[in-house]
């Protein structure tokens, strides 16, 4: 059984990008976390690999409030706080 979904960080992404298509398994899901993921990072290795990488803002402190894609916006979890909403 392969992996189809990838938890890393933006150094070890960033050492990603020497790799070419077909060189890791096909992934379903990536996540980043740990630090910001530079955008020159998600966009290498959305055109050289085809990754589209979420990040995940806050995971070790509360379990995940906030996510990002680079041609997203920034979201925010609406229950994370009382009366607080996604901003589009």
């Amino acid at each position: 059984m392969e992996a189809t979904v990838l938890v890393s960080t933006p150094a070890h992404l960033r050492g990603l990008t020497v790799l070419t298509r077909g060189d890791l398994p096909p992934l379903s899901r990536v996540f980043s976390s740990g630090a910001p993921l530079p955008r020159a990072t998600a966009d290498e290795l959305l055109t050289k690999l085809g990754l589209q990488v979420t990040e995940v803002y806050g995971s070790s402190e509360t379990g995940g409030i906030g996510w990002r894609r680079h041609e997203d916006v920034l979201k925010t979890c609406p229950r994370s706080q009382p009366g607080r909403r996604c901003r589009e």
